[in-house]
């Protein structure tokens, strides 16, 4: 479906895995460790989508893009965080309630 619904209501308030920093390293992608805060030696999480200029969160994930009114499109799909890879939408998947548009699969396990 890629409506963004998930992408626009929670990808600002994510964290990062120690293994979505290392691939990134890996991967030499600048681009996305420019929004990320790992804390030095933390074996946790971090935060992504911090403005690079000011430190501030962000309340939107810079690799989001609105197409039209229904689709949007993830610029880093092929790399996207683990956070998001794991997210179950269970608008496009046709699962749940009216009115409850997506969850995480944490979620259906808590």
């Amino acid at each position: 479906v890629m409506c963004g619904k998930c992408c626009e209501e929670i990808g600002f308030e994510l964290t990062v895995t120690v293994e979505d920093y290392r691939r990134w390293v890996q991967e030499g992608r600048k681009d996305i460790l420019q929004y990320v805060w790992f804390p030095p030696g933390s074996p946790g999480f971090g935060d992504i989508w911090i403005d690079p200029e000011t430190g501030e969160d962000l309340d939107y994930c810079p690799f989001f893009r609105r197409i039209n009114k229904n689709r949007g499109i993830c610029l880093i799909h092929d790399t996207k965080p683990e956070v998001c890879r794991e997210f179950w939408c269970e608008y496009s998947c046709g699962v749940g309630e009216k009115g409850k548009p997506y969850k995480r699969w944490a979620d259906e396990w808590s």
